[in-house]
């Protein structure tokens, strides 16, 4: 990957934000932003290289395929049509730049709680445009399947800073459904040992 400024890392997240936006509404999909950059936009601003979308499209995968292509995305990594079937991610950049800093993956969403969450966004401003984000709630959900460091380092971040308007029986059982629901240690207020 190549070494960008500061600024050059906002403006290449602007436009690709603003060409998956667009693409995914000409397709009229349900989309939201989800991942570290979702999290920023709800706490503190964190380092990250990717733009990371749930994505809920009825179109067929050629027309997603052909319509993100026209937006200037260039499939890097995955299958649409197996991941739309499968409910995975698929990876983007910007076409012929292999060297680009900033890459977009999408997840396509097939399980209830990504449909219930589509269904749960709030639309916001994010590097000045109109964009469907991920609820707080809905990220730590997210965060916690997903299950990396990182990711529960969100989770409880997030947690600390909105936890007191979460709905902590949907997440604890949303997470069961998952069977993740050990994770919520330590981030669930129930399980905090420091109450």
């Amino acid at each position: 990957m190549s070494t960008a400024s500061a600024d050059d890392l906002e403006s290449i997240f602007k436009e690709q934000l603003g060409a998956v936006s667009e693409a995914l509404s000409a397709l009229g999909a349900d989309f939201m932003l989800i991942g570290g950059l979702a999290v920023g936009v709800w706490g503190e601003a964190r380092s990250t290289r990717d733009v990371d979308m749930s994505v809920r499209v009825l179109a067929a995968p050629d027309q997603v395929r052909d319509r993100l292509r026209a937006s200037g995305l260039e499939v890097v990594a995955g299958d649409i049509p197996g991941a739309m079937a499968r409910g995975e991610a698929v990876r983007f950049e910007r076409r012929g730049r292999n060297d680009d800093p900033v890459l977009v993956d999408m997840l396509f969403a097939t399980t209830p709680f990504e449909i219930e969450a589509l269904e749960r966004r709030t639309s916001l401003r994010v590097l000045g445009i109109d964009l469907p984000v991920a609820t707080p709630e809905d990220l730590v959900i997210f965060k916690v399947i997903a299950g990396r460091p990182r990711d529960l380092e969100d989770a409880s971040a997030l947690a600390d800073l909105h936890g007191s308007a979460f709905d902590w029986k949907r997440i604890r059982e949303w997470c069961r459904q998952f069977h993740v629901e050990s994770r919520l240690v330590g981030i669930d207020p129930a399980s905090r040992v420091d109450r």
